[in-house]
């Protein structure tokens, strides 16, 4: 079943194509990553897709509803409800505790408080954040607040989770730590996925990766059952890209086994 359908987005500012006629779709489960040079269009993209922006011409389809059909006062609760997002900045709210970010999709959704609890206790316990729940935002680590982000964008259960290089703020040792949490929310939970990275390491978690150039749909590979190979060609397809191989990643190589 398709999760997502796009057909033909643009998205054009001023004169100028951003977005430049993009078609794919992502079925249920899928764990999709998006890449790119810079200016290529890959956060506009995501953006599009989770109804932050709206493009200019074309169409999108989260399940079977158009999100070109909703009304502006009705898409907020469309995101709420279908959608769940992890941002790079982790847009967690400093005034409110660990417990209270987490919870807020929750709390607007009017869920009733005996399964707003057992949400919270499933999600923080798998994420292994619930010694955290009565911290402030400010105490946190970044690796704590992007797991205490993650915690908010899936405790509703959305469709699709999205997400905008959110290890781009992370030492490598908490890029790990949530890599491996998306790649169990993947593996375990079937919970479907679209990343945006430059780096070919976060990448390689992916099972698709669509690239980007140019606002077009370049190429796309997939990684089937050998995650060394699909590096590898990660890394070729960012060489036929071109451009300064600096504006894909700071990479720090994962191990693989030989």
């Amino acid at each position: 079943m398709s999760i997502l359908r796009v057909n033909k987005i643009s998205k054009v500012y001023g004169k100028q194509p951003v977005l430049d006629r993009i078609s794919f779709s992502i079925e249920s489960g899928e764990f999709v990553g998006i890449m790119g040079p810079s200016g290529s269009g890959k956060t506009t993209l995501l953006r599009s897709l989770g109804t932050l922006d709206r493009p200019t011409y074309g169409e999108v389809w989260i399940k079977d509803e158009s999100t070109f059909e909703l009304q502006q006062e009705n898409l907020s609760v469309f995101r709420r409800k279908k959608l769940g997002f992890v941002f790079q900045q982790f847009d967690l709210l400093d005034t409110l505790t660990v417990e209270e970010n987490i919870l807020l999709p929750l709390i607007l959704n009017k869920n009733d408080i005996p399964s707003m609890k057992q949400r919270l206790q499933e999600v923080t316990t798998d994420l292994g954040i619930e010694n955290l729940l009565k911290m402030r935002i400010d105490s946190l680590s970044g690796g704590q607040k992007q797991k205490a982000a993650i915690a908010r964008a899936i405790i509703h259960r959305p469709d699709l989770l999205l997400a905008d290089e959110p290890t781009g703020n992370l030492d490598s040792k908490a890029s790990r730590e949530i890599m491996e949490i998306f790649n169990s929310l993947h593996k375990q939970n079937k919970t479907t996925i679209l990343l945006v990275t430059h780096d070919p390491v976060i990448a390689s978690y992916c099972d698709r990766l669509l690239f980007l150039k140019d606002g077009q749909l370049y190429n796309e590979i997939y990684k089937g059952d050998d995650q060394k190979g699909f590096f590898q060609k990660i890394l070729d397809m960012l060489a036929l890209l071109g451009g300064d191989r600096r504006d894909f990643y700071t990479i720090n190589f994962p191990k693989y086994d030989s």
